[in-house]
């Protein structure tokens, strides 16, 4: 069960990016220590999205879509987290109930496409980016 694995822990120091927009890891990180700031940039134009802590998950949609991240991703101060990689997230879904494994499939299809209109809309007036 999931509650059994063993996850990687990592250290994250200030400035240091645990993700990079447009680029595959193949890992998700789940927040234990610190702070992370998540943005998008182009062109040397930024525009913020969020500031995460202690019990954020974070890669988990690209993880899950097998897809490059949306977004980069800063550390603010030194974080630690614990590493989710994509076998041990296909591994915990697949002994789930499968009526949870579908509403997972669901819950980012939505997610996905809220996700796109939304950044479209709200990040157009600051920053031309293509969101395909």
């Amino acid at each position: 069960m999931a509650e059994d694995m063993v996850f990687e822990t990592r250290f994250f120091g200030g400035d240091e990016y645990l993700l990079v927009q447009g680029e595959r890891t193949g890992e998700a990180y789940r927040l234990i220590e610190g702070k992370v700031r998540v943005f998008l940039s182009r062109d040397g134009r930024v525009v913020d999205l969020a500031e995460l802590g202690p019990g954020e998950i974070i890669g988990e949609m690209s993880l899950l879509t097998d897809d490059v991240n949306a977004a980069n991703v800063k550390a603010i101060d030194t974080v630690k987290v614990e590493v989710i990689t994509s076998p041990q997230l296909i591994e915990i879904i697949r002994q789930s109930d499968p009526l949870v494994q579908e509403l997972i499939k669901q819950l980012v299809n939505r997610v996905r496409s809220t996700d796109s209109a939304l950044l479209k809309s709200e990040t157009r007036e600051y920053m031309e980016i293509d969101f395909a």
